[in-house]
C-alpha cells in the first residue's frame, strides 16, 4: 500500500480545546470500502532490477518528486510577498499593465494604481533570485504568483522608467502647481508687509509708548525694537493689570484709525504664508528640475533614434510634447523662485533682522511669527470691543431704570402736590366744603 508522507497529530484526550481535529475526532469517522482503497491506492508489483532504474523504494521517490513540483517557489520575503499579492488583486495582468503604460491609458491604470505599481516594482536583487530559482526548478515546478508577476512585468525592457516617465506625467502639473501657491504667498506676504500702513501705525504708536515708558532708562529713546518682540506686547501692563492694548486701542479709535486696518491687511496673507515655505518649495522645484532631466535622459534617445521596439508611438509622442512644456514650466518658477528669494531678503531687511539672523530665518518661521501677533491683536481687539458692547448694553439698562424710576418719583411728587393743594384749597381746586 503507498503511504502518505505526513506529520502526524496525536490529541491530547485531558485538553478539551475545541480544535478542529477535537471536532473531527467527536464526529463518526468516514466509512470507506477497503476493497476499492486497496485496489486503487495498492503499490504498484516491484520492477526488476535492470528494468526500471531501481526497485519499488526508486517508485516512491518519483512520486516524493511529483508531490514536490506541485509545490510552487517562493523566494520573496513574507512582507513583499504579501505586497505584491495586494497589488495583484488591485491592477490589470502584467501584460495589461504594460499595455496601459505603453499607451498611458488611465482608465485601466490610474495614477494611484501606477503609484503601487511603481513601489513595488523589482529590485535587482529580487529578480536575479527568481531567475535563479526558476532556473533550478524541477521539471513541472512552477514559481509562486507575486514571483511571475514580477519576472512577466520586468519582461519589458525598461518597465521601470516608463512607469516613471508616466508618472512624472501625470503629477507634474499637481506638484508645480503646489510650489507655485507656496511661492506666491510668500510673494504676497511680503509685499503686503511693505505696504500695511496699519501695521506702521501700531508699531509707531507701540514705540512712542515705549519710549515714553522707559524715559530715563538704557532702554528709552529708541529708534525701533526686534520684531521677536511683537507676540510679547500684550504681555506689557498698565497700573491696573489690563494689557497695553487696552490704552492703544482706545487711542487708535480716537485719533489713529488707520491701525484698525491690520486685520483686513495682513490677516490672510501672513496665515497662507506661514503655511508655505520658501526652502520647500525650492527643494521640491530642484527634485522635479532633476526628475526633468533624467526622463529627458530617457526619451531623447527614443525620439530621436525612433526605437519603437522599445516604446509605443503614444508614449514617445505625450512624453515628447509634455517635456517641452514642462520645460517651460520650470523656467518660469524657477525665475519666480529666484524673485520671491530676493524678495523675502529684502523683508527681512525691511523689519530690520540681523544680517546673521536673516541667513538661518526661514520663511514660514517668520510668518509664523507675524501672523501670530496679527491673531493676538485680532483676539485683544474683538475681546475690547466686546467688553465695550456689554458696557453700552449695561449704560443703557441702567438709564433706562433709572428714567422710569425717575418718571414714578415725579408722578408721587404730583400726586403730593394735589393732596397739599386739596389740603389748602388752592389751586383753584374745589373742596368738599366749597360744594
Amino acid at each position: 500500500m503507498r503511504q502518505v508522507y505526513w506529520k502526524r497529530i496525536l490529541l491530547n484526550r485531558e485538553d478539551d480545546k475545541a480544535t478542529l481535529w477535537r471536532q473531527i475526532d467527536a464526529e463518526p469517522p468516514v466509512q470507506m470500502d477497503p476493497a476499492e482503497v486497496e485496489k486503487v491506492f495498492c503499490a504498484a508489483p516491484a520492477k526488476k532490477k535492470g528494468a526500471g532504474g531501481g526497485d519499488g523504494a526508486g517508485g516512491d521517490g518519483a512520486l516524493a518528486g511529483a508531490r514536490l513540483s506541485l509545490e510552487p517557489i517562493r523566494v520573496l520575503d513574507k512582507k513583499r510577498y504579501e505586497s505584491l499579492t495586494f497589488l495583484m488583486r488591485k491592477v490589470p495582468s502584467a501584460a495589461g499593465i504594460t499595455a496601459a503604460v505603453l499607451d498611458m491609458n488611465v482608465g485601466k491604470l490610474s495614477r494611484d494604481k501606477l503609484q503601487m505599481v511603481m513601489q513595488n516594482l523589482g529590485t535587482p536583487d529580487e529578480l536575479k533570485l527568481i531567475k535563479e530559482a526558476k532556473g533550478k526548478a524541477a521539471p513541472g515546478q512552477r514559481l509562486d504568483k507575486p514571483e511571475e508577476f514580477l519576472l512577466a512585468l520586468h519582461s519589458f525592457q525598461n518597465i521601470k522608467s516608463h512607469v516613471r516617465a508616466w508618472m512624472y506625467l501625470l503629477s507634474f502639473d499637481e506638484a508645480s502647481s503646489e510650489i507655485e501657491v507656496q511661492l506666491r504667498a510668500v510673494k504676497a506676504a511680503c509685499e503686503a508687509l511693505h505696504a500695511s500702513t496699519a501695521l506702521r501705525a501700531i508699531l509707531s504708536a507701540f514705540l512712542s509708548l515705549g519710549n515714553y515708558m522707559n524715559g530715563g532708562t538704557p532702554r528709552g529713546r529708541a529708534d525701533g525694537f526686534d520684531i521677536d518682540f511683537l507676540p510679547r506686547i500684550k504681555d506689557v501692563r498698565d497700573r491696573e493689570g489690563q494689557t497695553c492694548y487696552v490704552f492703544l486701542f482706545d487711542f487708535f479709535r480716537r485719533a489713529l484709525p488707520t491701525a484698525l486696518e491690520l486685520p483686513t491687511q495682513l490677516r490672510a496673507v501672513l496665515h497662507q504664508a506661514k503655511s508655505a515655505s520658501l526652502s520647500r518649495a525650492g527643494l521640491e522645484l530642484n527634485m522635479l528640475d532633476s526628475d526633468y532631466t533624467g526622463i529627458k535622459a530617457i526619451i531623447d534617445p527614443v525620439v530621436v533614434n525612433r526605437m519603437s521596439e522599445f516604446v509605443s508611438d503614444t508614449f514617445y509622442t505625450r512624453m515628447h510634447d509634455f517635456l517641452q512644456v514642462a520645460k517651460g514650466k520650470l523656467v518660469l518658477l524657477d525665475a519666480l523662485l529666484k524673485e520671491v528669494r530676493g524678495q523675502f531678503a529684502e523683508t527681512l531687511e525691511y523689519v530690520m533682522i540681523p544680517a546673521a539672523r536673516r541667513q538661518k530665518l526661514s520663511s514660514d518661521d517668520f510668518f509664523d511669527v507675524m501672523s501670530g501677533w496679527v491673531e493676538d491683536v485680532v483676539f485683544v481687539e474683538q475681546m475690547l470691543r466686546d467688553k465695550h458692547e456689554q458696557q453700552e448694553e449695561e449704560s443703557k439698562r441702567k438709564k433706562f431704570v433709572i428714567r422710569g424710576g425717575n418718571k414714578k418719583m415725579a408722578g408721587v411728587e404730583t400726586f403730593d402736590s394735589v393732596i397739599e393743594a386739596i389740603k389748602s384749597g388752592s389751586h383753584g381746586v374745589n373742596t368738599v366744603s366749597d360744594k
